[in-house]
């Protein structure tokens, strides 16, 4: 009976015109039906996930968070891979990276290969030796200690290192949390 007067109350609230329907279609060819309680409906929701979660420090707010993505359908899969937004070096000068994690969302396969992620130096990230072949999270070697930090000393990229045989699949992201030294 309630989802009877619920049905009810959204096809009258439609008519009435308090309701404003769209229909969406995303990138991925979804089609998906959105109401507004405005009598106009936005003309554009872009409603795909953002592979780029970067918040970027500035002189008024220097603490940033670096997302970084590896994906098997998109990147490169043999030797050193760099992952950078673009074509640039977007990770800036002074950056100090005091903490963060590696995310496996889908395994790196075949089991076996190694990897290690690099930003200054080789394996100062995450080491040399390290399998990425379960769905998981890795921590990285800054843990929250000046001890462990590591600081960019220029512009510079994030890179991922495989090791052994070449990865069939995987989806990898990396997140560093830092702050824009002096």
């Amino acid at each position: 009976m309630m989802k009877k007067l619920f049905i009810m109350a959204v096809v009258l609230a439609v008519a009435g015109g308090a309701l404003a329907a769209q229909i969406i279609t995303n990138r991925a060819g979804q089609v998906i039906t959105t109401y507004n309680t405005s009598n106009t409906a936005d003309t554009y929701k872009d409603i795909t996930f953002l592979r780029d979660q970067s918040i970027y420090p500035t002189q008024n707010d220097r603490r940033g968070l670096i997302v970084r993505w590896w994906d098997f359908s998109e990147d490169d899969c043999t030797g050193t891979v760099t992952l950078a937004r673009g074509a640039s070096q977007d990770i800036p000068d002074n950056f100090l990276v005091y903490g963060g994690y590696v995310q496996t969302i889908t395994a790196i396969t075949p089991s076996g290969s190694t990897n290690c992620i690099s930003l200054v130096t080789s394996n100062d990230i995450l080491a040399t030796g390290t399998t990425l072949d379960s769905a998981a999270f890795s921590a990285i070697t800054p843990v929250y200690t000046i001890g462990t930090a590591v600081q960019t000393t220029s512009a510079t990229n994030l890179t991922i290192f495989f090791d052994g045989t070449t990865p069939t699949a995987g989806v990898v992201m990396v997140v560093l949390d830092g702050y824009l030294a002096q």
